[in-house]
């Protein structure tokens, strides 16, 4: 498989929901397809070169990332929206339907222990896109200033919730010293380190279409023309929260 790469030869995998029970969610991919995909890129000698990421930092999340540390030697990278923290994941479209919350404070330090990364996924979740200087200034910097006391690590790393980002929001995330910034488009020639591409993988997804959305070929450009198309969808997300006054 030879899919576009950053500059360290990694490419990223993006997960978001991992649950057994059912999920009203397209996102969500059980933690046992989880394994089994992990157990396949190791056997075919892929798995150093291939990152995994996982979005909205919730609480079911303890059940399967340290078996991810512990197994296969992986650093899974939470990204967690620090307003968030023990609360409710209210935000999401399906919660009426699959009630989540967020990872709680001391769950945060105990899976920083254990080997997992954290990074910022705003404080509160917004489209940073739309937010006013002095907005954008705080999400980025209570995310960071939290994350750094709960883990005991410096937090240079973010994912801009709902994948939305600008050049205003990059240039400030740069001044508060972040370092990498993650995307949900699909990994591309005008990459950068604050606009890092990744591999959304989804609960329709399979071995076959993963491996394809990491490689090139027929498939590979298939695959990527689903994922934008998918990626699309989340923009409606934002517009439904803000129907209901979250934003």
């Amino acid at each position: 498989m030879t899919g576009r790469r950053d500059g360290r030869g990694m490419r990223y995998l993006l997960f978001h929901k991992s649950l057994s029970r059912f999920s009203f969610s397209s996102t969500n991919f059980s933690p046992k397809r989880l394994i089994r995909l992990i157990s396949r890129l190791q056997s075919e000698g892929l798995l150093d070169t291939v990152g995994f990421t996982f979005d909205d930092g919730y609480e079911h999340y303890l059940d399967i990332l340290p078996l991810l540390v512990a197994q296969f030697g992986i650093r899974p990278l939470v990204f967690m929206p620090t307003g968030l923290i023990g609360k409710p994941a209210t935000w999401d479209y399906s919660y009426r339907v699959c009630r989540l919350n967020h990872l709680e404070r001391r769950s945060i330090r105990s899976l920083a222990v254990q080997g997992v990364a954290f990074g910022s996924h705003g404080h509160t979740h917004s489209d940073l896109t739309g937010l006013s200087p002095r907005r954008l200034d705080m999400e980025l910097k209570e995310s960071r200033d939290i994350l750094s006391d709960l883990t005991g690590s410096r937090v240079d790393t973010i994912s801009y919730p709902f994948g939305r980002w600008n050049d205003r929001v990059v240039e400030a995330a740069e001044e508060f010293g972040y370092k990498r910034g993650f995307v949900s488009r699909y990994p591309a020639a005008q990459d950068r380190a604050m606009t890092i591409g990744r591999v959304s993988v989804y609960g329709f997804d399979t071995q076959l279409s993963i491996e394809a959305k990491l490689g090139q070929g027929r498939m590979y450009r298939l695959e990527r023309y689903k994922s934008a198309v998918v990626n699309q969808l989340s923009g409606g997300t934002v517009l439904l929260n803000r129907l209901r006054g979250l934003k």
